[in-house]
């Protein structure tokens, strides 16, 4: 519910309880600006308030045009359909990519943000936390594959430097 939202200090939280975690303590992901943009749009679409506020317990985080909630598994259905609509447009541009789109989930976005953060140099404890994973190694050995291709690239510049 929009309520599991909230500001603390200058960042907004959401609050998750679920994943095999105690259900009376939920976890902490924080919402970056980016995702608070997108939040306020999709409010004020719907003709909410920009902000969410803590006596929206029956508001759906995510919702169908009349307000009803909308499950994770119709939200992944809705975004296959989406990816199978623009396979075809994609292969246009590279044939390699339409057989990923239809393979596609909405969990792999959560691997997309990972990986990115990976990429990004962001440490890995904290990515561990935003994934709300109860071991780091977890995400260790997941995401491992970014710090390979960056230390690649990293040793690649010590290997060029040595070669002037």
């Amino acid at each position: 519910m929009m309520s599991q939202i909230r500001a603390d200090e200058d960042q907004w939280v959401l609050d998750v309880v679920g994943k095999g975690r105690d259900a009376s303590t939920a976890d902490e992901v924080l919402l970056p600006p980016p995702a608070m943009d997108a939040l306020q749009r999709y409010r004020r679409a719907r003709g909410l308030h920009p902000y969410p506020a803590p006596h929206e317990t029956e508001i759906p985080l995510v919702a169908a045009s009349d307000g009803s909630p909308i499950s994770d598994n119709y939200l992944n259905r809705i975004l296959k359909d989406f990816l199978a609509r623009i396979a075809p447009l994609a292969a246009a541009e590279n044939p390699t990519w339409s057989s990923y789109l239809n393979q596609a989930t909405a969990h792999w976005m959560r691997h997309t943000l990972a990986t990115h953060s990976a990429e990004a140099g962001v440490p890995i404890q904290t990515t561990a936390d935003q994934l709300r994973h109860a071991s780091i190694e977890t995400t260790r050995r997941i995401y491992t594959h970014a710090d390979v291709k960056k230390r690649r690239d990293d040793l690649g510049k010590l290997v060029r430097y040595n070669q002037d």
